[in-house]
């Protein structure tokens, strides 16, 4: 299968913990009913595009342990191509602990590990496989110190020298999003085809209330296409054609960890297909309603679960 997809950033592992009611007090302790143990960051958005059909492959890192080993096993056995995906010694794999409430609101507890290896000089031995994709997404920039902005804007130039479109997903600034941190991703966004924040990231960076007010301050520095990802709000785009808003699919919350990174792989779905923005952000709206609805261990959806379940909601 011929790799169309690119994928650069942080692949460490997700250990879910849900439904809380509320977070346990010092000292104290709490039972969940649930947990789910996976390849978080990229990791959602490649299982997502390999399980509808689309070849993928990552440019990353693991750590040298086990930990690594098993992140790296899952992605093999769903045909992703990890031959770009380096070992960084005397590193151990970072992890994001999850605790869900029954809300489906989130809190992260992160340590980082093996992610500050991933540099400049990583992603540039790996040329090969952005040059035979058709798109890249770069996401977690604020997870990957050692790539930061030098490192980020130089890569999405090279992609761009190569005819490549990029697509860009930041996260959350863990800084707190000082003034450095929005200059240097306002800066970024003019090399940037798609940009798809949450709406509390493009709230942050923005420094406007309203959805609307965010998508003109953004489109300003990236004219071509900015995606806002609003939750149970649903989606918000705004292109060279205008405003374009997709409200969301009603669903009962199960595991919302790595819903954003799920919408991300039913944006680049569309892209690959040549579909209008609406019907992109209908469906990367169901495909990430679908995951978040059903238990993780039941796996992402095919394509043609994703079209059975909007026939449903026609």
């Amino acid at each position: 299968m011929s790799k169309r997809v690119c994928v650069i950033g942080n692949l460490n592992a997700d250990l879910a913990l849900y439904p809380l009611k509320d977070f346990p007090i010092w000292g104290s302790e709490v039972i969940t009913s649930h947990m789910g143990w996976r390849p978080g960051g990229i990791g959602n958005v490649l299982l997502c595009l390999a399980r509808l059909g689309v070849g993928v492959s990552a440019i990353a890192n693991v750590g040298d342990d086990a930990i690594g080993q098993e992140l790296l096993s899952i992605l093999d056995d769903a045909k992703i191509d990890i031959s770009h995906i380096e070992r960084s010694l005397d590193a151990r794999t970072g992890i994001s602990v999850c605790l869900g409430r029954e809300d489906g609101e989130r809190a992260f507890v992160t340590h980082s590990g093996h992610l500050k290896h991933l540099d400049i000089d990583l992603v540039l031995r790996h040329r090969k496989a952005w040059k035979e994709a058709e798109c890249m997404l770069i996401s977690g920039y604020f997870l990957l110190p050692g790539l930061g902005f030098a490192g980020t804007r130089r890569l999405m130039e090279e992609v761009h020298a190569e005819g490549k479109r990029v697509l860009f997903d930041t996260g959350w600034d863990v800084k707190g999003w000082p003034e450095r941190s929005v200059e240097e991703v306002m800066r970024l966004l003019e090399v940037v085809d798609i940009f798809l924040p949450s709406l509390n990231e493009a709230q942050a960076l923005t420094g406007e209330d309203s959805p609307e007010g965010c998508l003109e301050r953004l489109f300003a520095r990236c004219p071509n296409q900015v995606v806002i990802k609003m939750g149970e709000a649903g989606s918000i785009a705004r292109t060279r054609e205008g405003i374009f808003r997709q409200s969301a699919f009603r669903v009962l919350p199960l595991d919302t960890t790595g819903a954003g990174d799920c919408f991300n792989a039913g944006v680049v779905f569309g892209l690959l297909r040549s579909w209008d923005i609406p019907k992109t952000l209908r469906f990367a709206n169901a495909l990430a309603a679908m995951v978040i609805s059903r238990p993780r261990e039941d796996g992402y959806p095919i394509l043609k679960e994703v079209e059975e379940y909007l026939d449903n909601w026609q």
